[in-house]
């Protein structure tokens, strides 16, 4: 019996993104989408009115951005958990999404499987970084790769890595290094429990496991940043 759905909103400008994504949460039982905005304005008074348990927040959100959604939020009295969704396509972009006090930090890229699951986390009180991104976000800020990086992955890992660090999507990965998608979503998997067994169990950081599992039989569509 599945018990009170997870009231969730979602603010992503991209039409076809924010519905792609609607439409998956709505074919899940446990998973309620009370409302959507495409900027950040227009998030913060709709918030407000659906009073969601968690809200999906691109970084990158016209009139008022992510990050800034993210801390007028904090300031509610019972503020809803957040979920920052960070692209890796403008460096001060980058920088001010990751300073951000949401509770969950995933790469656009990242599928929507991914995201429920990061939602259902949040719902257990816990908190998660995808390690890839932090990974991404330093090679970025530092322009170098990190040496955690390069003494946890293999040749095909950097190389994916490097297309990560390029904000490119699974379509894009999977033409570039000539494998297929479902190669990108299981090279991505074992980089984030690689990422996570070096960077130890922090309280920031729970097993990626719990997120990012591929091989199931939820059908997913990709993300696009």
């Amino acid at each position: 019996m599945v018990g009170k759905p997870v009231r969730l909103f979602i603010a992503i400008e991209h039409p076809l993104v924010r519905r792609g994504l609607i439409t998956f949460c709505r074919d899940h039982e446990d998973m309620r989408v009370v409302g959507e905005a495409a900027d950040g304005e227009t998030a913060l008074r709709a918030v407000t009115e659906t009073t969601p348990d968690i809200v999906i927040v691109h970084a990158q959100l016209p009139l008022r951005s992510g990050p800034d959604v993210v801390r007028e939020l904090r300031k509610s009295d019972s503020p809803p958990r957040t979920i920052m969704l960070v692209p890796l396509s403008n460096r001060d972009a980058l920088q001010s999404a990751m300073a951000a006090p949401a509770d969950a930090f995933l790469l656009t890229t990242d599928l929507p499987q991914h995201i429920v699951r990061t939602a259902r986390t949040l719902m257990n009180g816990d908190r998660f970084t995808c390690p890839l991104l932090a990974a991404c976000r330093d090679a970025i800020l530092d322009d170098a790769v990190p040496d955690r990086v390069r003494a946890a992955f293999d040749t095909k890992e950097l190389q994916l890595f490097s297309q990560l660090t390029r904000n490119r999507n699974a379509s894009q990965i999977a033409r570039a290094l000539r494998i297929p998608p479902a190669d990108v979503a299981r090279l991505r998997v074992r980089m984030c429990e690689k990422l996570h067994a070096d960077a130890g169990r922090s309280n920031d950081i729970i097993n990626p496991r719990d997120i990012f599992i591929h091989g199931d039989d939820e059908e997913s569509s990709r993300m696009a940043s």
